[in-house]
């Protein structure tokens, strides 16, 4: 038996706007359990949302629960955590992918060295410029910019 409550992450995704997450349920427990006291106060849970739809989120819980954009901190990512943020695979072919993933394994993670976020972009899309595939690596990019707290895109709700 827990003398204490434990954390616990759960990870909700849906396409319905109207839907709560899950986790919101655990500070509503069944009325048959309410002798075990196992609800979680309010102001313990914590909602992560995508970045993308933070606002509208946010709006939607109301001050009912802790709403926060689920954001890296760049500096704590290591390559594999970057390729796994942007989809990158070993088994992928295009060349804008091994120019990106040599730079990842070459320059950084051989010397153990985390650039600065906006460097590192930059250096991407100068090393990277081969023609037809600029949007892939766009796409890419983008999608990891999303969820980094240090992107430019995410000034605006990376300290919420």
């Amino acid at each position: 038996k827990l003398t204490k409550s434990m954390n616990t992450l759960v990870l909700h995704y849906d396409t319905n706007n109207s839907s709560t997450c899950e986790a919101a349920g655990l500070i509503f427990p069944n009325q048959d359990l309410k002798h075990l006291n196992v609800s979680l106060a309010r102001d313990q849970l914590v909602i992560l949302v995508s970045p993308t739809n933070y606002l509208q989120r946010k709006t939607f819980y109301g001050d009912k629960f802790t709403v926060k954009p689920l954001l890296f901190s760049w500096e704590s990512l290591t390559a594999e955590d970057i390729r796994s943020l942007m989809s990158l695979k070993s088994s992928d072919n295009q060349l804008y992918i091994a120019s990106f993933l040599t730079l990842l394994r070459d320059k950084y993670q051989r010397h153990a060295k985390v650039p600065d976020y906006t460097q590192f972009f930059n250096e991407v899309k100068s090393i990277c410029k081969i023609k037809g595939q600029n949007a892939a690596l766009e796409q890419r990019l983008n999608l990891l910019s999303s969820l980094i707290k240090e992107s430019e895109c995410n000034h605006d709700i990376a300290n919420e």
